[in-house]
């Protein structure tokens, strides 16, 4: 609100900001107090991670066709779905920005018949490589579950098989 009304005071000729010069000091002071005061009430406080979905929408979703195997783009929905779920990636930059070949579906040899697809990273902003290099603590996997019509490995693997080469 502070920077709206400076912009309208600069748009009228007036020469002081009310924002960084030493006469509004004291409005700064107070403002600054109310923030932290709204703040320890819980105020400004918005959740920056995004909900899941609940198992009723999840399930209504597949219901309606939404999710599925039934053609390739409800396929691709139902992948970028897993990999965001299951993988951790995240938002459309991060699938953009991945290749196949960083995907390795292999079983996992100390349990027996499970297979996982693995996602192995290329460098990112934060983790660029080099000597020094910063991989994610956990290893990105995506388990099978029951070879079902929702088996993520299955989805992922008639996903992967209906591509074009090259493409």
């Amino acid at each position: 609100m502070q920077s709206a009304i400076e912009r309208y005071l600069k748009e009228n000729g007036y020469k002081t900001s009310i924002v960084r010069d030493r006469e509004f000091r004291n409005s700064q002071e107070v403002l600054n107090a109310k923030a932290i005061n709204l703040r320890r009430e819980g105020m400004g406080k918005r959740p920056n991670k995004a909900q899941p979905r609940a198992p009723e929408e999840q399930s209504s979703l597949w219901n309606k066709g939404q999710l599925g195997e039934h053609n390739g783009r409800v396929l691709t929905n139902v992948n970028f779905k897993n990999l965001t779920e299951q993988l951790g990636l995240r938002g459309r930059q991060e699938h953009y920005d991945s290749y196949v070949e960083d995907f390795l579906i292999r079983r996992q040899e100390d349990r027996g018949e499970l297979v996982v697809v693995e996602y192995r990273e290329n460098p990112t902003k934060t983790r660029t490589g080099g000597l020094r290099i910063k991989r994610r603590l956990t290893p990105q996997l995506m388990f099978s579950t029951d070879g079902g019509e929702r088996d993520p490995v299955r989805l992922f693997k008639l996903w992967r098989s209906k591509r074009q080469d090259g493409a």
